[in-house]
């Protein structure tokens, strides 16, 4: 190859170089001024429908200035958004159905059904109605107690084996309100008995059933009791 080739080469070579480069700038400058325009903030007119969520029906229109990228906003003049609220006319519906819900619930209650009151509260709490909130916590507290008297009730039973596998013949029943008070009969009891009863386990599963009161009675005369 003669060095006016060799020349012509390099020359070619570095001219497709410096076109790369140049279209490189060019490039970046049109992508720079692109992506400022993009993000130039610029106003338009953000426009507020309030629609009532049951009927659909526009309750109210508010129409403010604001801005947004150029981009984003993408040729338009204003925004349109919606917003869920009530109108007055479902708002009557819904403290009327509320309202029924309550009555319906204190009905229930009233008959100790308190499954299906605590139902009819939550509805009525759920339709905005504030004495619901009042009776349905009141209602929960008594389903939580009607379980945790079960519970006791239970236990007198899973206390009875317990005695039985470790081959005493400790008769368990429960008596009192909310079946509180816990009975033991054996003929072994006596004080000892007691002392060690109450520095055991069993007192701690005892105590977190909300147990007021365990008695010990021999059937013999011997009769005490413990609480906390």
């Amino acid at each position: 190859m003669t060095k006016t080739s060799t020349f012509w080469l390099v020359g070619v070579i570095f001219g497709i170089l410096g076109l790369s480069i140049f279209g490189c700038v060019i490039f970046g400058m049109i992508a720079g001024r692109r992506d400022a325009r993009y993000n130039e903030l610029i106003g338009y007119k953000k426009v507020t429908n309030y629609k009532c969520k049951n009927c659909s029906q526009v309750v109210a229109v508010d129409t403010a200035e604001a801005k947004m990228k150029q981009g984003d906003l993408d040729g338009r003049q204003f925004v349109t958004v919606d917003r869920d609220t009530i109108c007055g006319s479902c708002k009557i519906k819904q403290v009327q159905k509320a309202e029924k819900f309550l009555k319906e619930g204190k009905r229930a209650f009233g008959n100790k059904d308190y499954e299906t009151a605590l139902d009819r509260f939550y509805s009525a709490e759920a339709l905005g109605n504030d004495e619901a909130v009042k009776w349905r916590k009141r209602t929960d507290d008594i389903l939580n107690e009607m379980a945790r008297s079960l519970s006791r009730a239970d236990y007198a039973l899973i206390l009875r084996e317990h005695f039985l596998d470790k081959n005493m013949d400790v008769k368990v029943w429960i008596t009192g309100k909310d079946n509180k008070y816990l009975h033991m009969k054996f003929v072994l009891f006596n004080d000892v008995w007691v002392h060690n009863f109450k520095e055991g386990d069993l007192v701690q599963e005892i105590r977190k059933l909300e147990f007021d009161r365990v008695y010990f009675t021999d059937g013999f005369g011997y009769n005490t009791y413990i609480y906390w």
